[in-house]
């Protein structure tokens, strides 16, 4: 299965595709042909282009993924071998969501440049902008897509 696919903002027609317990492929001429990305995570929930790169989003934490090829483990500290379902980027910033049962924490990259994040957790408040589902807990487990409000730098979207 194909777990994700972005298109290069700034290459036309390289695209790479998230293929589910592999790696990531990356195709220069629109899809016509394939490569494997030797050292890409294997199992991306989602991918993003940001600053420094495109980062994916894995079952076993954060990777960052650079022109020249190479993959570099970029999970917030204590989260290694942790599920992350959520994934954007807006600048120079990078936030992320950790899958749990309950209460899922986002995780968000104010600065860092090169190999280098520097993660803050921050903590959220959620409003409900469906006045049709009250009963239901933002906060639960799976947040399937988070998003950063283009216009509002400290607005955040959340789907589950």
């Amino acid at each position: 299965g194909y777990s994700a696919v972005v298109f290069n903002p700034w290459s036309a027609g390289v695209v790479y595709c998230a293929v589910w317990g592999d790696a990531v492929y990356q195709s220069n001429d629109n899809g016509a042909t394939w490569s494997k990305i030797t050292g890409s995570p294997a199992q991306v929930i989602r991918m993003k282009f940001g600053w420094g790169g495109l980062f994916a989003a894995t079952t076993t934490g954060v990777f960052r993924g650079w022109n020249s090829g190479t993959w570099k483990d970029v999970t917030p500290p204590g989260q290694a071998g942790n599920s992350f379902c959520a994934l954007d980027t807006k600048d120079d910033q990078v936030v992320v969501s950790r899958n749990e049962q309950s209460n899922a924490p986002l995780y968000y990259a104010s600065s860092g440049t090169g190999a280098t994040i520097n993660w803050t957790q921050k903590n959220l408040s959620y409003t409900r902008s469906l006045a049709w589902w009250q009963s239901y807990d933002m906060k639960a487990d799976w947040t399937s897509a988070v998003a950063f409000e283009p216009w509002r730098g400290d607005t955040l979207w959340l789907s589950h």
